[in-house]
């Protein structure tokens, strides 16, 4: 096992908790938990590339401006949303300050139903996007940004 305290620890989790919102558990309580967590692990994979030393130092800095101009940007408020409830501090709002993650069985709203019928959604006020497409969205722009800096994915 690598040093814990290396970013790709938070890579290598958060690829495990995609893989998790990917293949539903045909329970939307559960899958909701998943997308939570992957969201979670997403946004903050950004703080442990910002404080690990043996990345170089122009990535480290680059990290911020590259979760804020992507669909991780999303991931980080609905991650904030659930780490506070209530969000009560609008300058860090990036998309929807009540951007939440949301399962149904609605049968005929097909984006993003897994074989057992459950739809994830993160809605706030103004969105409303499929989940699974975000994490898959997300995932893939941190694997670019990795590949980008010559980090290993």
């Amino acid at each position: 096992m690598s040093d814990p305290r290396r970013w790709t620890q938070m890579y290598d989790r958060m690829k495990r908790w995609y893989e998790r919102v990917v293949n539903s558990s045909g329970r939307p309580e559960v899958d909701v938990d998943n997308a939570y967590v992957f969201l979670l692990f997403c946004y903050h994979l950004k703080d442990w590339i910002k404080n690990d030393v043996s990345i170089d130092k122009q990535v480290r800095g680059a990290v911020e401006n590259f979760v804020n101009t992507t669909c991780i940007a999303l991931a980080g408020d609905v991650a904030n949303g659930v780490k506070h409830l209530i969000r009560d501090r609008q300058e860090h709002v990036r998309v929807d300050p009540a951007a939440r993650v949301s399962a149904s069985y609605s049968p005929t709203w097909a984006l993003g139903e897994s074989p057992l019928g459950v739809t994830l959604v993160i809605v706030g006020d103004q969105i409303r996007y499929d989940a699974r497409d975000v994490a898959g969205q997300c995932a893939a722009a941190w694997d670019e940004f990795l590949k980008r800096h010559g980090l290993p994915s």
